[in-house]
């Protein structure tokens, strides 16, 4: 996997694979991704046919968007 590097953060592959916390940053999950944040966050009403969301692990917590880390990773991994 392409390691992507955010100047605020270090290494947001890091941060995945982190256990320090369990969420990241939505924006942080749309550059794992490959996408733009404002299409991470277009994203955020889109729901699959079971209704979870599009973006593995996606949650609004009051009024900021995170991901759960441990969802998003198995589903680049292959694993979801």
């Amino acid at each position: 996997m392409e390691q992507v590097t955010n100047s605020n953060d270090g290494s947001l592959y890091q941060e995945l694979h982190s256990t320090d916390t369990l969420t990241m940053s939505l924006e942080g999950a749309a550059q794992l991704l490959g996408i733009s944040k404002s299409a991470a966050y277009s994203l955020t009403s889109d729901k699959n046919d079971d209704g979870s969301s599009v973006i593995p692990g996606l949650f609004k917590l009051g009024g900021r968007w995170l991901v759960s880390k441990q969802t998003l990773k198995k589903f680049l991994e292959g694993n979801a």
